[in-house]
């Protein structure tokens, strides 16, 4: 008993250190997506539209921290972003309006707590895990990939870097961009092997799409001390 005992105070001294504390947030930014439809491009409006979202982030402690988001965005795409002669001829286009629920785990480079302003910015890096919403809507030289309207599920893996500044006693702002590693090669709608002309490919199966999110977060800390014994 004494040993599970020692082992409880030692993971919540662990978690207590420094601060253990709560934010919520409102993200405004942009979304796009690369694939067949968009090689190269980020931050084109060809590649995608404004995305908006919640941000909930519990910080474990100055350095590290845990973070959930629900991320609202459009994506698209079309051959003639890449301008090459390949695409010309495949002649494809797509929209689609995409939803991501994520959970993130955070590293501050420096021991960063909104209102503390003795380092009041850190640049920080972020992996997690998310499910997305999809429902792409593709036409090639003008006619409609789908007949259905399908909403689908899939699950990628966020990456990125951000920064993270003070502004007032209990509010912060931070940005980041992050790409997502979907392992789907059917986020832009896009058939790969054209059965009307089956020597012609239309895109590659090894070749998945991935999508990414740059955006701004205003984040409110939602309790004014520390939550953990003080002798923590």
């Amino acid at each position: 008993m004494k040993y599970f005992f020692s082992v409880f105070l030692l993971l919540l001294s662990v978690f207590c250190n420094g601060q253990k504390i709560p934010e919520m947030g409102i993200l405004l930014g942009k979304g796009n997506y690369n694939g067949e439809l968009n090689p190269t491009q980020q931050f084109s409006s060809d590649g995608g539209g404004l995305a908006f979202g919640g941000v909930f982030r519990y910080n474990l402690n100055p350095r590290y921290a845990l973070k959930a988001t629900a991320i609202y965005t459009k994506i698209r795409g079309n051959d003639d972003i890449a301008d090459l002669e390949f695409g010309q001829i495949r002649n494809a286009e797509f929209e689609s309006n995409l939803l991501e629920l994520s959970t993130q785990i955070e590293f501050n480079f420096m021991k960063y707590t909104i209102g503390d302003w003795s380092q009041p910015f850190s640049p920080f890096l972020f992996v997690g895990l998310s499910a997305f919403q999809y429902n792409p809507q593709t036409t090639q030289d003008g006619v409609d990939v789908r007949s259905e309207d399908i909403k689908q599920w899939g699950v990628a893996i966020p990456f990125g870097v951000g920064f993270k500044v003070n502004l007032f006693s209990r509010f912060g702002l931070s940005a980041e961009w992050g790409f997502r590693k979907t392992g789907r090669d059917n986020i832009d709608g896009l058939i790969n092997n054209n059965l009307e002309l089956p020597d012609f490919e239309n895109g590659k199966d090894y070749d998945n799409d991935w999508y990414s999110i740059i955006g701004v977060s205003l984040n409110y800390r939602l309790t004014k001390k520390n939550v953990c014994p003080s002798n923590f």
